[in-house]
């Protein structure tokens, strides 16, 4: 290639980009455009990016639960919810229903409700107490769904809630116990 070429090259991209700066001083709303168009995304962006961190948990959550259980499942949850500092917890026991927790969630006292019920604890045990024994014999007849019972949790949410909280919630609240 030519060097005269590459110079002639340089000088033609030097004449093109003086040519749109004319343009651009002469067209105010294009200048406008130019400069207004990304601090507004960059404003929006900010703006929904703060959302989303509220609704996943860059906040604390009010939460309420009712361990009626009383058992090894209900204090492996609260030391696990704890543990995340996502949660501002209230924990109660028989003096409160779920029924009544419910309400209180729907009334906006708290933002998710979790139910333990009575023997949740018993329950899970025996379930694992299957699979622990079926796996060492190398019985699958045992691990049939009429011979596993189910820890039956409840967990509930207050109708106001933003979208994101309910699913972040039940995966919160389903992560330590597989449920």
């Amino acid at each position: 290639m030519n060097p005269s070429a590459n110079v002639n090259f340089f000088y033609q991209l030097l004449a093109v980009f003086i040519k749109e700066l004319h343009l651009l001083r002469r067209d105010r709303g294009g200048l406008a455009v130019l400069f207004i168009m990304p601090v507004a995304l960059v404003l929006i962006v900010c703006l929904v990016q703060d959302n989303i961190l509220k609704v996943s948990g860059a906040t604390t959550v009010k939460m309420v639960l009712v361990d009626h259980d009383q058992g090894t499942i209900g204090k492996a949850f609260i030391e696990q919810l704890s543990a995340t500092g996502s949660f501002d917890l209230s924990v109660f026991d028989q003096e409160m229903s779920f029924e009544r927790a419910k309400e209180m969630v729907s009334d906006g006292v708290w933002q998710v409700g979790v139910y333990l019920p009575v023997a949740a604890s018993e329950q899970l045990k025996g379930a694992i107490d299957i699979q622990v024994k079926a796996a060492m014999t190398a019985k699958t007849d045992d691990l049939s769904a009429e011979n596993l019972s189910h820890v039956s949790m409840g967990y509930f949410f207050d109708p106001a809630v933003q979208g994101g909280l309910p699913s972040v919630g039940t995966e919160t609240v389903c992560a330590p116990f597989s449920c």
